[in-house]
């Protein structure tokens, strides 16, 4: 009998501990809603769509094609661009034939040549008077001789003077070059080249557009929504899908500032989800506003809500193929953080 009785007793105890340790939980629970990266998939050129290649619900992996889209005015306009780049370029050539071609290329690679001497000079120069300074301070401790010091100042001199007359050879050689393009027109020839430069970046960018006649998938996801169907035309930057990067779940909670001090970032959290039958879900806090908000109208709490809270985002760590964004899932904070 006496045994029994102890037995009661052992049980009692254990049944108001866990009576206690449940409460505590339930005190220290707060309810959010399953969040993820939503990812709007955008058409970087215009036309009609001739293909689409998912629905809602598909899974797609980074780099599938979603759709084709219809680019063949964009040829037509390549076509255009091309045509007008070769009109530039002939009037570039008949203000250019006042100085032969191979005179003004010769006079232009001497201005480079010139320009990679030039720095070679100015690092020799460089070195030389680093160097030189060594010597000085050697000299002055006794370490090297006079003759040494002297040595090494007729090197800096001759390397300055090196570097001076390989700057005036510069000099000459942008001169020659400047006064070849004045001698035709400097004004018109500037202008000329501005034209083929605008040519050529027209068509660059036509060519960028047509290569983006496919819409590629950024990321592995599942596709959320599509707003566009085969023959629709979609414009340039047009929000074709959607698509949800199911790999990267999170939950946002707002806890009320007394509570802070019972979180802290990259503080592992344990979660539980009322479909899961309350099975334990890990999770890690990986932000912690730094500012006070009025508490959302949409979240529900197990505690009594309070005016201003700061919102915590917790990663979700495992069992992610069972829970899904909308999802309501519960994070308890545990006890008191040191």
């Amino acid at each position: 009998m006496g045994k029994k009785f102890k037995v009661m007793i052992v049980c009692l105890m254990m049944s108001l501990l866990l009576g206690a340790c449940s409460f505590t939980e339930k005190e220290n629970r707060y309810t959010g809603t399953i969040e993820c990266e939503d990812i709007n998939v955008a058409s970087e050129t215009s036309g009609i769509i001739t293909k689409v290649f998912i629905k809602e619900g598909d899974f797609v992996k980074k780099g599938d094609p979603l759709a084709y889209i219809d680019v063949e005015n964009l040829k037509l306009e390549l076509m255009q661009a091309e045509a007008g780049l070769k009109i530039s370029n002939g009037k570039l050539d008949k203000l250019q034939s006042g100085v032969r071609r191979e005179e003004m290329k010769k006079a232009r690679a001497q201005v480079e040549k010139m320009k990679s001497l030039l720095e070679g000079k100015n690092a020799e120069y460089t070195y030389r008077l680093t160097n030189y300074e060594d010597l000085k301070r050697l000299y002055e401790e006794g370490a090297v001789s006079k003759q040494k010091l002297e040595e090494g100042k007729v090197l800096v001199d001759n390397a300055f003077a090196s570097l001076e007359s390989t700057r005036k050879d510069l000099e000459s050689a942008e001169l020659t070059v400047a006064l070849m393009i004045k001698g035709t027109r400097d004004e018109e020839i500037q202008m000329a080249f501005g034209e083929v430069e605008k040519a050529k970046a027209v068509i660059e960018q036509i060519k960028y557009k047509i290569s983006k006649e496919k819409i590629l998938a950024p990321i592995d996801g599942t596709i959320e929504s599509v707003n566009y169907n085969e023959g629709e035309v979609i414009s340039n930057l047009g929000n074709f899908t959607n698509i949800l990067d199911l790999k990267n779940l999170w939950v946002k909670i707002y806890l009320p500032e007394k509570e802070l001090h019972r979180i802290s970032l990259n503080q592992e959290i344990n979660m539980i989800a009322d479909f899961m039958n309350n099975k334990k879900i890990k999770g890690k806090v990986i932000n912690i506003s730094q500012e006070a908000e009025f508490t959302p109208k949409n979240v529900e709490s197990k505690e009594n809500k309070q005016e201003m809270v700061f919102a915590v985002k917790i990663k979700i760590l495992d069992n992610m193929k069972k829970l899904k964004p909308g999802m309501l899932i519960d994070a308890s904070l545990g006890g008191e953080k040191e």
